[in-house]
């Protein structure tokens, strides 16, 4: 279908790309078994390529790690805008958790407030439900208004 002509057998396709964005299809989301792959000579540039591919299509999303260095999960965590940190775990199949790691199985996977959904984790039955919740007053209006007048009564 793409013109391109593989050895009988083969599972998998990886593209070396060497930019990010609408002229490099690869760079977004694909569900084929094609990767993508990047090349950085430093830790600060392989972040850069991660924030860029994020940026681009996939703000919330998922963001992956390999290593074993403490320090650096921890910066990679702080600075991915992303919902999912997925470490040493495979890419695609740990997204959608069950299978690697604790994350909740499901194909429908939140962005939270970075990719403008209302969830941040993985969709469950549970946000299928409709919780409903009796609440009870813990104290009565007058009491709090009460508590505001002394409140700014002692800052005169």
């Amino acid at each position: 279908m793409a013109g391109i002509k593989v050895p009988a057998g083969t599972q998998l396709l990886i593209g070396k790309l060497d930019g990010i964005g609408v002229n490099y299809p690869l760079s977004g989301e694909k569900l084929s078994p094609v990767l993508s792959m990047y090349i950085a000579n430093t830790q600060s540039a392989a972040f850069q390529l991660c924030l860029g591919i994020l940026n681009y299509g996939g703000l919330g999303h998922t963001a992956v790690l390999h290593t074993t260095d403490e320090d650096v999960i921890s910066r990679f965590g702080d600075q991915m805008p992303s919902c999912r940190i997925l470490i040493n775990t495979p890419g695609s199949l740990g997204g959608i958790g069950g299978l690697f790691n604790g994350l909740t199985p499901s194909l429908t996977l939140g962005t939270g407030t970075y990719g403008k959904n209302s969830i941040s984790h993985n969709l469950s039955t549970h946000d299928l439900l409709n919780i409903k919740y009796v609440s009870r007053a813990t104290r009565h209006p007058i009491e709090f208004i009460n508590e505001l007048r002394t409140v700014i009564r002692d800052k005169d």
